[in-house]
């Protein structure tokens, strides 16, 4: 049973290879965008937090529209 799929998974990759090459690379390409995108996110958020830091930035800036005497 497993040698016939084999056998059959490998003769309509045969007929149709551009198709199976195609979808192989729009796989692949899929897979490393979303790789770099997780491995350049915390990297990111490690020089954001780093600047703000050493420039000493806040993360809330309170204005009060009364007047005090």
């Amino acid at each position: 049973m497993k040698n016939r799929i084999i056998t059959l998974s490998l003769r309509e990759i045969k007929k149709s290879y551009k198709r199976f090459f195609s979808l192989v690379i729009l796989s692949y390409l899929g897979v490393s965008f979303f790789v770099g995108l997780s491995s350049a996110s915390k990297s990111f958020e490690v020089s954001v937090n780093k600047y703000l830091k050493d420039n000493n930035s806040y993360d809330i800036k309170i204005v009060s529209s009364l007047r005090t005497r």
